[in-house]
């Protein structure tokens, strides 16, 4: 896979960057104590990471390559 490709090829690229960002946060969730798990429900909601710490402290994560309108929190952040 070349980087011409994946510049044509958007979709893989967004899979190739999900997946790196889910690596890293595995990892700095790890050292810190804390696990990260995918979350979807029966409606289909879903978030790509849900970081979850020990003491009940949790986040949701939503990987984007880019902005997409109409996401929720998509290049914002929500009050």
């Amino acid at each position: 896979m070349t980087t011409d490709r994946l510049r044509q090829d958007l979709n893989t690229a967004g899979f190739l960057f999900e997946t790196l960002c889910l690596r890293d946060l595995a990892v700095f969730a790890d050292s810190s104590g804390a696990s990260v798990y995918h979350y979807r429900d029966e409606s289909g909601l879903e978030a790509d990471a849900i970081i979850s710490h020990p003491d009940g402290r949790w986040a949701a994560v939503e990987v984007r390559l880019g902005y997409e309108p109409g996401v929720h929190g998509s290049g914002q952040a929500n009050a």
